[in-house]
C-alpha cells in the first residue's frame, strides 16, 4: 500500500486517543519514528496550523457519522520542517453496542495531485480575469451612448470580428432595453474593413432591434458595404 496503515483507540472520549498500530512507511513519510507515534499520538502536532481545526471537524463529523466512513485532506508537516499535503482514508471501529471506540486507515502522500490542482485552478482563475478583461475592452470599445430620450448611438471604430460583433449586438439590445429607445444609430464610418460576416451581424441587430418595437439606422456607410448590404430584406 502506498501509504501508511494505522489504527487507533479510544476507550471513552475521542480526544483520549492512543496509536495501536502503524505501519513502517510512516517514517519515511514524516520522518518520526512508530516509536515517537505511540509514544505520543503526533497526529495533530503535525498537522499545520491552518488546517489543524478543520481536520479535527471533519475528523470528529466523520466520528459521528452513520456510515462511519470518510477521507481527510490537509497539510502534515516533517521532522524536517518540509509540509507535503496528506490525505487521510478512516473507518470508525464500534464496539457491540455500536458505540465507537476508535478508527483505522490509510494515510498517503497526495502532494502531486493536490498541486496540479492547484495549478489547474490558477489557470482557470487567469482565464476567467482574461475573459472579464477582454470583456471590459470590449465594452470600452464597443460604447453605447444616450443622444436623447428616444435615441442611442453606437460608434463602431477598428476591427470587427464575428465576436465583436455579436458582443456589439448583445450591448445593443440591453442598452435599448434599459434606456427605452426607439431608434439606434449604428456609425460604422470608424470600421476600416467589412466582410459579409460582420454585414450580417449588423442586419441580426438590425432585425433583433425591429422586434423590441425600435429601428436601427446605419450611419457612415460606404459604397462597399451598401454593395454587401444590398439585396437584404431589410426595412431601416
Amino acid at each position: 500500500i502506498p501509504g501508511v496503515v494505522w489504527e487507533i483507540w479510544f476507550e471513552r472520549d475521542p480526544s483520549e486517543q492512543r496509536v495501536d498500530f502503524i505501519s513502517d512507511r510512516i517514517e519515511q513519510l514524516t520522518g518520526y519514528s512508530k516509536e515517537e507515534w505511540f509514544e505520543k499520538n503526533l497526529w495533530f502536532d503535525v498537522t499545520h496550523a491552518d488546517d489543524r481545526e478543520r481536520s479535527r471537524r471533519e475528523s470528529d463529523a466523520i466520528i459521528a457519522s452513520e456510515s462511519g466512513n470518510g477521507s481527510v485532506e490537509y497539510r502534515w508537516i516533517r521532522k524536517d520542517g518540509s509540509v507535503f499535503w496528506a490525505l487521510t482514508r478512516m473507518n470508525v471501529v464500534r464496539n457491540e453496542s455500536g458505540a465507537p471506540i476508535g478508527l483505522r486507515g490509510v494515510t498517503m502522500d497526495v502532494t502531486d495531485k493536490r498541486v496540479a490542482q492547484i495549478e489547474r485552478e490558477q489557470v482557470r482563475i487567469q482565464e476567467e480575469i482574461l475573459r472579464a478583461e477582454t470583456r471590459a475592452l470590449a465594452d470600452l470599445s464597443t460604447p453605447l451612448i444616450p443622444i436623447s430620450d428616444d435615441v442611442v448611438i453606437m460608434p463602431l471604430v477598428g476591427d470587427i470580428d464575428e465576436s465583436r460583433a455579436e458582443r456589439a449586438l448583445q450591448l445593443l439590445m440591453q442598452g435599448m432595453t434599459r434606456e427605452h429607445a426607439k431608434v439606434a444609430i449604428l456609425d460604422i464610418t470608424g470600421v476600416p474593413a467589412m466582410n459579409p460576416q460582420i454585414a450580417e451581424a449588423l442586419l441580426r441587430a438590425a432585425r433583433a432591434v425591429q422586434l423590441l418595437g425600435a429601428r436601427v439606422v446605419l450611419s457612415g456607410v460606404r459604397a462597399d458595404v451598401a454593395i454587401k448590404l444590398y439585396g437584404d430584406d431589410l426595412d431601416t
